[in-house]
């Protein structure tokens, strides 16, 4: 059964939000198609994640320091491609980049059908050596903003895994996520993060491991009118998970609100 109410915990030691769409990445080097290789180790380097939210951005490929560090492989054509809305980078783990400050940018493919060649400057951050970080580029493109989170990737307990829920649909309206255990019968049902506000990120609560979950995310002023579900969910004991909601309120196609989920601790 997931915690119906439990104290948030502070499970991030630095939040910082820089103007724009700030892309960061990781990675040790590219290869000559552009794709990234996974760095063997961390000693030296800052461990990233990144997470394009932006509903209405086209793809995008993002730069530290004037270096390509992201990229997916070429369509059939051979054209490169770039990171799509909702996508998370890497899927699995994290990537490494050389630790201090970086400048960063992101351009759009050339062969885009949105804005292609677009480049955006994006400032610069600071990363610390054997660290890792979360970046979520979220809002949409005319008032985008990156958040970028020190994660914590210790477990107080290992016989439990944990969730947290970050909310990037653009509205002011406050959301809820809610679960419903489908293993058992009868199903167990509860509240699992409420009244999040755009941008607010609730901190990592306890879950029981092994359970089937349906999550699901509606608005706190009318609950019971689903927006976005994530089903069979299945956590796992010892692990850190992210709950991201994504999309624009009465959007349609790929911007219809939905629930994503990520791993941050194996």
């Amino acid at each position: 059964m997931l915690t119906r109410k439990i104290k948030i915990m502070n499970n991030f030691k630095k939040l910082y939000i820089l103007s724009l769409i700030a892309g960061v990445f990781v990675n040790t080097s590219c290869k000559k198609d552009g794709i990234i290789d996974r760095a063997e180790s961390v000693n030296g380097n800052a461990l990233l994640k990144i997470y394009h939210l932006s509903p209405d951005a086209p793809t995008l490929n993002f730069y530290a320091n004037n270096q390509k560090i992201t990229a997916v492989g070429p369509n059939t054509a051979g054209a490169e491609q770039g990171i799509a809305f909702s996508s998370i980078f890497p899927g699995k783990e994290y990537f490494a980049l050389p630790a201090g400050t970086s400048a960063f940018k992101a351009v759009v493919p050339a062969s885009s059908t949105v804005l292609p060649g677009a480049v955006l400057n994006l400032g610069s951050a600071e990363f610390k050596a054997n660290s890792r970080y979360s970046v979520f580029v979220i809002g949409k493109m005319s008032e985008a903003s990156t958040l970028i989170i020190e994660d914590d990737v210790n477990v107080p307990d290992p016989t439990k895994a944990y969730i947290r829920f970050i909310s990037t649909i653009p509205t002011e309206q406050k959301l809820d996520v809610t679960y419903t255990q489908t293993n058992v019968t009868p199903n167990v049902k509860g509240t699992v993060f409420s009244s999040a506000s755009y941008k607010e990120i609730k901190g990592f609560q306890p879950i029981e491991p092994s359970g089937v979950y349906t999550l699901t995310l509606d608005t706190t002023a009318t609950t019971g009118k689903v927006l976005g579900t994530f089903k069979d969910f299945v956590p796992v004991a010892g692990r850190k998970y992210t709950l991201i909601s994504t999309g624009i309120l009465g959007g349609t196609g790929s911007q219809v609100p939905n629930l994503i989920n990520s791993t941050n601790k194996y």
